[in-house]
């Protein structure tokens, strides 16, 4: 039992690092960036967000950084509910290799719940399907 615990322990840290290794590498370092100034960077207070290099890096692309406040997911609710479908539908069932395979299995998880996974509180449609609909409404 106390393995199992140290082996969930070193997946969490392992995501963690893995997460936060993603949130650097959303800024592509390149004369093709698009313009982000002024676009608004949501998330939780978790260490990869509140880290001095992150903050550095959203000042750089003069981005404005927002964060829920502490201990209330309320203020982020719908990224929330995301990322503990994310954990618990997909990732909490697979051991990763490395960084690449991490990256891999959570787009792999974006496809499929944009293009397939039906939302009862989207009446049961994808996000894809739902935004089309709204859009032909507009």
């Amino acid at each position: 039992m106390a393995q199992q615990r140290q082996d969930r322990r070193g997946q969490v840290q392992a995501i963690t690092a893995a997460a936060t290794g993603l949130a650097y590498d959303f800024f592509p370092f390149s004369e093709a960036t698009p313009n982000t100034k002024g676009l608004m960077f949501h998330s939780d207070q978790g260490v990869q967000y509140t880290a001095h290099l992150f903050q550095h890096t959203l000042k750089d692309h003069s981005m404005i950084q927002s964060m829920s406040h502490r201990g209330c997911c309320w203020d982020n609710a719908v990224q929330e509910r995301f990322f503990r479908n994310l954990k618990t539908e997909y990732l909490n069932d697979l051991h990763f290799i490395n960084h690449a395979s991490i990256v891999s299995a959570v787009e792999k998880y974006l496809s499929f719940y944009n293009y397939q996974r039906l939302n009862s509180a989207l009446n049961y449609l994808t996000p894809v399907q739902k935004r089309q609909e709204l859009l032909n409404v507009a």
